[in-house]
């Protein structure tokens, strides 16, 4: 079996193509978390904020989950449009039906929101554009938003994110109010 295997710590988008021919051929994303092995597909793996996260856009992907410290084995065959969470100090591989695009559109020209908490933008801001960013209305992270922004720019982004909420927005280097 012809085995290819990425390490990663951070985020990225793959897209695997199965040739009839390469049907021996394991592709696996080994993460601090476990491990994804991908069936032919397209998803994103981030491994940020304590756990890992997989999201499939279309195709399968088997998520193993191995501690030896807790006796602990978990595994999900991954289904398109599911997220799965999983991490050593977690039970479960928790999984939630999701909008893929949300997870994978910041690979391409635009960011894709779907009733996306602004808490979940906020972390993606912060990951994305290296800027830390602070809510003094914390009732404002609970907020949903939906939409797409075409331009990527955090000027762009910001501007719309306070014309939508109907706040004030300031940035400062690299702090963001």
């Amino acid at each position: 079996v012809d085995t290819m295997r990425v390490w990663l710590e951070g985020e990225a988008l793959f897209s695997i193509t199965r040739k009839p021919k390469d049907e021996s051929r394991t592709f696996i994303v080994h993460t601090p978390d476990g491990d994804v092995s991908v069936l032919g597909t397209e998803f994103s793996v981030n491994t940020v904020n304590g756990h890992s996260r997989v999201v499939l856009k279309e195709g399968r992907v088997r998520i193993d989950v191995q501690d030896t410290l807790r006796k602990k084995s978990l595994h999900y065959d991954m289904e398109p449009n599911q997220m799965a969470l999983f991490s050593h100090s977690l039970d479960e591989i928790e999984v939630a039906q999701v909008n893929p695009e949300v997870y994978t559109s910041w690979a391409s020209d635009s960011l894709v929101l779907d009733d996306t908490p602004l808490s979940d933008l906020v972390k993606r801001i912060e990951f994305t554009y290296n800027v830390e960013v602070t809510v003094n209305n914390k009732a404002l992270l609970d907020k949903k938003l939906t939409g797409r922004f075409k331009n990527l720019s955090l000027s762009f982004i910001l501007e719309g994110i306070a014309k939508t909420l109907d706040v004030n927005i300031e940035q400062r280097e690299q702090r963001v109010y």
